[in-house]
């Protein structure tokens, strides 16, 4: 009877550990939501992928622990983020670009880039990727600009920051607080149909369309699972966003993110506002140059107390795709 026992015992143990080899093999995918999540549904019918969608104000801090800590596989997240945090590639390298900018100025009075010197600009994120991206435009077209109300001019442009919220921009272009608020899309296009505001810049046309969103993979997974990464690619390659029913797409979204709920609504996800969001994989060895400019541009607005970008070498970039 004993010897029973200790054969049992064993086939129990056994049993029990390809159980928890099977559930390891699960990757973990965390991005923040807006665009980010969008380009993550590509992937909702691939098999063996947990996903954890954080909301706009959290997502750094949590995903920023997240690839500390190697707790993420797969994380899509900013690329001034990225390339603080997988400068080296050597825990995680660069697979693709996922958003090459939504970033979109709307008006109530026909303020737009032709004549925004000595008006008021709300931008979202104003000390993040989308306001620097705006302060790059700016100083691409030789206009000054100021982030304090005093010292606005006739000549320069008054940037500050506004919260990515319907209520709050339509409160700050009716009363005259802000001439133009800058606004990522889908935001834009619901402001659009809804108040009859109109679409006045496209940041992307004025400065280009620069890497916004990109993905970071686990050098462990790279190099001991190439099927399932080939799988993935695939899966994005070519995938059509604007066929994306929003209600599904929505509520996918907030499936993924425990407590709180998606900023998406789908009355505002039309065809036009997902096209507009510039949602696409393009592999990191067609945007390796496009990335390193981008983020020795960004290095502008390092401070004494931190810098805002890394510049990255060839090995913050997987060259197998």
């Amino acid at each position: 009877m004993k010897k029973i026992a200790v054969i049992l015992c064993l086939i129990f143990c056994l049993l029990t550990s390809f159980g928890c080899t099977r559930s390891s093999d699960k990757l973990v995918l965390v991005c923040p939501d807006g665009a980010p999540a969008i380009s993550a549904y590509a992937l909702k019918d691939v098999n063996g992928i947990d996903f954890s969608v954080y909301s706009s104000a959290s997502a750094p801090q949590s995903i920023t622990q997240d690839i500390r800590k190697k707790n993420a596989d797969i994380a899509i997240l900013p690329v001034n983020l990225a390339s603080k945090l997988c400068t080296s590639g050597t825990d995680y390298k660069m697979v693709g670009v996922l958003t090459h900018g939504n970033l979109y100025g709307i008006s109530k009075n026909g303020v737009g880039i032709d004549n925004i010197k000595g008006k008021s600009v709300g931008v979202i994120q104003l000390s993040s990727v989308p306001g620097y991206t705006v302060k790059l435009m700016l100083k691409s077209l030789n206009i000054d600009y100021t982030e304090d109300a005093n010292l606005k001019t006739g000549d320069n442009v008054y940037l500050f920051n506004i919260n990515a919220d319907a209520t709050t921009i339509k409160n700050m272009l009716d009363n005259n607080i802000a001439d133009l608020c800058i606004v990522a899309e889908p935001m834009c296009s619901r402001l659009e149909s809804a108040f009859a505001y109109e679409r006045m810049l496209d940041v992307q046309s004025v400065y280009g369309s620069f890497p916004q969103a990109v993905m970071v993979v686990k050098t462990s997974v790279l190099e001991g699972r190439q099927a399932k990464v080939d799988e993935i690619i695939s899966a994005f390659v070519g995938y059509d966003y604007t066929a994306i029913n929003p209600t599904e797409l929505v509520a996918w979204i907030n499936s993924k993110m425990g407590d709180s709920s998606s900023s998406l609504a789908p009355v505002a996800l039309s065809v036009q506002a997902l096209s507009n969001s510039n949602i696409r994989f393009e592999k990191a060895n067609t945007q390796k140059e496009k990335v390193k400019n981008y983020l020795s541009a960004l290095k502008i607005f390092d401070t004494p107390l931190g810098s805002v970008a890394e510049n990255v070498g060839d090995d913050f970039f997987w060259s197998n795709v």
